[in-house]
């Protein structure tokens, strides 16, 4: 008897299932969401002390430097720093960096990770946005503009005025 009772419980939902299934498309319309509104990202950073170095006029490099702070919960990857090409032709993020014997020498540097809460500082004395191929000679005081690009495709722009350090 139970096995009866079961086999007409389960013949019940097949047919319930299979009646659904063959039901015209315009009875089955469910309400969809909408959809949710686009976003932008938002940074969560702080950029200070931004300057580039002042250099002779016949100088074919200089550098930027500045202090950023990642006051958001999530950590940063500064991935490039770039300037006009009316500036300079190149730049490039650049460490330090000891080789086998010792020697202290400078590096090209993928990326900066700035984790929450942290700072990362470039300086005269470490590591430093390299602009090569200069254009023109820099004026001190004049404004040079830096963008700043990061890993999740936000960008962060300053003017960085040229000063003798």
């Amino acid at each position: 008897m139970k096995f009866l009772l079961s086999l007409l419980a389960l013949l019940s939902v097949q047919a319930s299932v299979t009646a659904a299934s063959e039901a015209p498309a315009t009875q089955m319309k469910m309400p969809m969401p909408a959809a949710a509104p686009a976003t932008k990202r938002q940074m969560h950073a702080k950029l200070s002390g931004a300057f580039v170095a002042a250099v002779p006029p016949v100088a074919q490099e200089t550098a930027a430097y500045f202090t950023l702070n990642n006051t958001g919960p999530l950590t940063l990857t500064l991935t490039g720093v770039s300037v006009s090409r009316a500036v300079a032709g190149s730049s490039m993020l650049m460490t330090f960096k000891r080789d086998q014997a010792g020697r202290l020498g400078m590096q090209m540097a993928a990326s900066f990770i700035i984790k929450p809460g942290q700072n990362l500082t470039l300086s005269p004395s470490g590591a430093h946005v390299m602009l090569s191929a200069l254009k023109r000679p820099l004026k001190i005081g004049e404004l040079i503009d830096l963008k700043l690009s990061f890993s999740d495709g936000t960008a962060l722009s300053v003017k960085a005025p040229v000063q003798r350090f």
